[in-house]
């Protein structure tokens, strides 16, 4: 976790065509109330699984979830 600013050089950062991948800062509360939701039925999480491995393969499988072109927007290991 990192509290305070993040800067970075826009020109450097667009002449290298770096992609830069983030999330936001949530709190105790955030995850608790997305919790409830989830346990209501008010979101539902199984929709927003894109992707899914087993434990065994996950190494073989984790470096294509990184490339954009995958369009992960949650992927799964099961255990």
């Amino acid at each position: 976790m990192f509290i305070g600013d993040f800067k970075l050089n826009d020109p450097e950062f667009h002449k290298r065509e770096t992609t830069f991948l983030s999330t936001r800062n949530a709190t105790r509360f955030d995850f608790l109330q997305v919790i409830d939701m989830l346990e209501k039925g008010t979101v539902k999480a199984k929709p927003l699984i894109t992707h899914r491995a087993d434990f065994s393969n996950h190494k073989h499988e984790f470096p294509k979830w990184i490339r954009p072109e995958t369009q992960v927007i949650k992927a799964i290991v099961d255990v």
